[in-house]
């Protein structure tokens, strides 16, 4: 460009201009000084001077005389390209700037933070216990697995009297079984596991009331019949855990009894209805500083819905606690003196007879119990509690099964020439059966025999744990 500018003479007084896309997309640098004699164009400023974008353009109508007289030819346009006027920036608004808060009160002196603790295992404060001992608990967030959980609101809107009913209600998984046709000798299944109180019923669930196993000894039956509904204040099931014992291979169920510090006031229940029930309850809760106390009472008298199926139930539950900062102790005392009749699955040919008719009768089962216990925990620090629970349980049994008898006819031992006896099929003539009269029976073979089998079990237990 600059060998074309020096074949141009300056008298000529026009200049010109060559632009190119990229420079056009630049910023105008400042012009540079015209050399001395050359003839200028005033140049707009760059907020409205138009910027071209063709590859090469001259300004139209300009000539340049060659030397020695001969004007060149003019430049054609050959693509012409709208011209986009650039348009000056705008200029930046001003920042308001916000006015200055007013000068903030001094800040009211705040006690200091406590530490969240985990709680105890309570239905109600999101924990889950991972023992059968209070102060193991965890968030139910952190357990691995399902958990079922009853409150004491569950068990008084669903208006039951035996425990496993509302445990139906509110986890899934969870239903009875009732083969014995007595409301308070039902079995309450879980996920395919078993807690029953009929001996021989394969055990899949352990069950603790306040920290101790209230699986019998004996068969490890469970009697939920002892457990008064008026005085739970929780009840939680979880899955398999070999830290509750034996027969927990289909989980645990962990009953929470009420006390004076989470119970206060009286409550008193009379109800009667078909069947011939009637049914009264108490429960009553009181706290003094320090100190608690509970206290529930309840009679149960039904006549069953089946015949021979009568339930007698009386059963009670009492608390004395104290409770402060760190240390918690209880000592409570849960009694029951109990009547259960039963009526086992009859044939429907006999049914269709009669539906009053039954199979055999009676079967009937007398339970007593009679449990102390005493536990207690200390809060060492926010995350360390040192819990633990000593027992002692007494259990008494007796139990009526009437069952069909597969007699015989057979020689009297007692006197050969008298009549033939009865005897069983599987029994030697020596095992003749004795009657009312401590007589031996003589066999009638148009009668149908059967027999009562008495079992009973007295139990005493104890246990440490912590």
């Amino acid at each position: 460009m600059g060998g074309l500018k020096s074949r141009l003479p300056a008298a000529a007084g026009a200049l010109l201009l060559f632009s190119s896309a990229a420079i056009a997309q630049e910023a105008t640098p400042p012009a540079a000084s015209p050399p001395p004699g050359a003839a200028t164009t005033p140049t707009p400023p760059a907020a409205t001077q138009p910027t071209t974008t063709p590859s090469a353009t001259t300004t139209p109508g300009a000539t340049a005389p060659a030397p020695g007289g001969t004007q060149l030819p003019p430049v054609q346009v050959i693509q012409k390209q709208e011209q986009t006027p650039q348009t000056a920036p705008k200029k930046a608004a001003a920042k308001k700037t916000p006015p200055a808060p007013p000068p903030a009160a001094p800040a009211a002196p705040t006690a200091p933070v406590t530490p969240q603790v985990a709680g105890t295992g309570g239905i109600d404060d999101g924990t889950v216990l991972m023992s059968p001992l209070e102060g193991s608990a965890v968030p139910i967030g952190k357990f691995p697995g399902a958990v079922g959980r009853s409150s004491a609101s569950d068990i008084e809107r669903s208006g039951t009297d035996f425990v496993p009913n509302v445990i139906q209600q509110t986890v899934p998984g969870a239903i009875l079984e009732d083969a014995q046709g007595n409301n308070f000798q039902q079995n309450l299944q879980f996920r395919g596991f078993d807690s029953s109180p009929v001996n021989g019923v394969p055990q899949g669930l352990a069950v603790y009331q306040n920290g101790v196993r209230i699986n019998e000894s004996f068969g490890d039956i469970v009697n939920w019949d002892f457990l008064p509904d008026t005085a739970i204040e929780g009840i939680t099931i979880v899955g398999a855990n070999p830290v509750f014992g034996l027969n927990a291979l289909g989980g645990a169920v962990t009953v929470l009894m009420r006390d004076g510090f989470n119970f206060q006031g009286t409550e008193i229940d009379v109800r009667a209805g078909s069947f011939g029930r009637v049914q009264g309850e108490l429960a009553s809760g009181q706290r003094s500083g320090t100190w608690g106390a509970f206290l529930s009472l309840e009679g149960i008298r039904d006549n069953g819905w089946r015949q021979f199926s009568p339930a007698t139930i009386r059963r009670g539950y009492a608390d004395l606690g104290a409770k402060d900062d760190t240390t918690e102790v209880h000592l409570n005392f849960t009694g029951a003196d109990n009547f259960v009749g039963a009526t086992s699955a009859a044939p429907v040919q006999l049914l269709n007879l009669n539906w009053s008719n039954s199979f055999t009768n009676p079967q009937t089962t007398d339970n007593k119990l009679s449990m102390v216990s005493l536990n207690g925990q200390v809060k060492a620090t926010p995350t360390l509690t040192f819990s633990g629970v000593t027992y002692y349980r007494w259990f008494q049994q007796k139990h009526i099964d009437a069952n069909l008898l597969d007699a015989t006819s057979c020689a009297n031992p007692f006197d050969p020439l008298a009549p033939n006896v009865v005897c069983s099929a599987e029994s030697t003539p020596a095992e003749a059966f004795v009657g009312p009269d401590d007589r031996t029976q003589v066999f009638d073979p148009d009668a149908a025999y059967g027999t009562l089998d008495h079992t009973s079990q007295n139990a005493n237990s104890w246990g440490l744990s912590g």
